[in-house]
């Protein structure tokens, strides 16, 4: 599994990409409040940010 895929299949995963083609695809944004479930779902993997 690459870094792309583990995102996506353990940060990312049932949030939405604010990203609408205005940066790179690869790169995701998301709101405040999802940008903290990436926070607690990377803490939770032992991802450090």
């Amino acid at each position: 599994m690459n870094k792309t895929e583990f995102l996506l299949n353990n940060l990312f995963y049932g949030l939405e990409n604010l990203n609408t083609g205005f940066d790179t695809e690869t790169i995701y944004y998301f709101s405040e409040s999802e940008f903290q479930t990436v926070i607690d779902r990377a803490e939770k993997s032992g991802v450090k940010i």
